[in-house]
């Protein structure tokens, strides 16, 4: 079993299908890469790189004026390409429900909502979701999905109330960066190999 930790996020990634055409002729779809999309407050940000909790993208010369925008503790919403920065933006959502102290770049100044008796204060509280983008789109079979709390984490795999899905790793990208063994979450697999993960309601770190 590996938990693998992560800072407080929310996630959503999107499936992203390659054109069917680009396959040679009688090539099955497989998997080229994973797009993420982050929201949460910024833990590191430097020339080449930004991170949110354990979620890190390198930035690109085109997007280093649009990172410099933001500090360490803006809640932003950041999109990654196999661990490159697509695209990089205040985030309101979080921003109101954060309870940390709200950072002082190009994020607005916010209150920090105050956490529930006997909640967690040392933390902040986020949603994410994992997708797999296939070339030539999903592979083909039987599509199953399952909500309950990660039970598993390993290096090419996630298990959630017993339903266990592959995935393959892809350098410089953010998988599993930042679920959690105990997570709530659907899990959904097409024969067997991971489609989506995402959280139900938020989790907090």
């Amino acid at each position: 079993m590996k938990a693998l930790a992560g800072g407080l996020l929310a996630t959503v990634a999107a499936c992203i299908a390659i054109a069917p055409s680009s396959l040679a002729a009688g090539q099955a779809p497989h998997a080229v890469a994973v797009q993420t999309t982050v929201t949460g407050e910024i833990t590191k940000l430097g020339p080449a790189k930004i991170a949110i909790g354990h979620v890190g993208c390198a930035v690109p010369a085109r997007l280093a004026v649009s990172a410099g925008r933001f500090v360490v503790t803006d809640p932003v919403r950041i999109t990654c390409l196999n661990g490159k920065l697509r695209s990089v933006e205040y985030s309101p959502e979080l921003a109101t429900a954060q309870s940390s102290q709200p950072g002082g770049g190009n994020a607005p100044t916010t209150v920090p909502t105050p956490p529930a008796a006997g909640a967690p204060t040392n933390g902040l509280k986020g949603a994410y979701a994992i997708s797999v983008l296939f070339l030539g789109g999903p592979p083909p079979g039987e599509t199953a999905t399952v909500a309950g709390t990660i039970d598993d984490i390993e290096s090419s795999s996630v298990t959630v109330a017993g339903m266990t899905c592959s995935f393959h790793s892809f350098p410089n990208s953010t998988i599993f960066a930042g679920p959690q063994i105990g997570d709530s979450v659907t899990l959904t697999c097409t024969a067997g190999q991971l489609i989506r993960l995402a959280t139900i309601g938020m989790v907090s770190r």
